[in-house]
């Protein structure tokens, strides 16, 4: 059983930070579970460590800070709103958690999906961008400078049935 020691180097062996090294710098919630850091071009990268087996360690982008930054955020998933501030004020958006698009159980996808588009059916000009979670929603949000008004929704409000959301 590999046991994470803070100040060792590892090489990542699997996952999309494979063949870099990463420096352990806090422990993990178990024995094979660690906090590091890796260089990616010249920026330093917070990830979380993993080890499966004696030689398998795998990494993953550490997200706890931002998710702990919009623990308190008011999500409103499958509600549509309108961006009243940014480069795409006067349009309208909507956010899918990717599990109730999904057709089947056999189908269910994890993160979620922002929608754009000119019209509250998100069909005229739609883009689409992938976030993993509302955490990532409100970065992105920030990142575009969008203030979104979602027209009196409450938190949890659903506009339609999950079980057949309008394409």
């Amino acid at each position: 059983m590999v046991e994470f020691q803070i100040g060792h180097r590892v090489v990542v062996t699997d996952g999309p930070f494979m063949t870099l090294e990463a420096t352990i710098d806090a422990s993990g919630e178990t024995p094979t579970t660690a906090k590091g850091t890796i260089e990616l071009f010249g920026r330093s990268v917070r990830v979380v460590l993993s080890a499966d087996t004696e030689s398998s360690v795998n990494a993953v982008v550490d997200r706890s800070e931002v998710i702990a930054r919009h623990a308190g955020a008011a999500r409103f998933y499958n509600v549509v709103g309108r961006i009243t501030s940014g480069t795409r004020a006067g349009m309208y958006i909507r956010v899918d958690r990717l599990t109730d698009l999904a057709e089947t159980s056999q189908d269910a996808a994890t993160g979620v999906m922002i929608r754009i588009a000119a019209d509250p059916g998100m069909e005229i000009d739609c883009i689409a961008e992938y976030a993993e979670d509302w955490a990532d929603v409100e970065e992105t949000l920030l990142r575009d400078g969008h203030r979104v008004d979602w027209n009196g929704a409450r938190p949890g409000d659903c506009a339609w049935s999950a079980a057949r959301p309008p394409s």
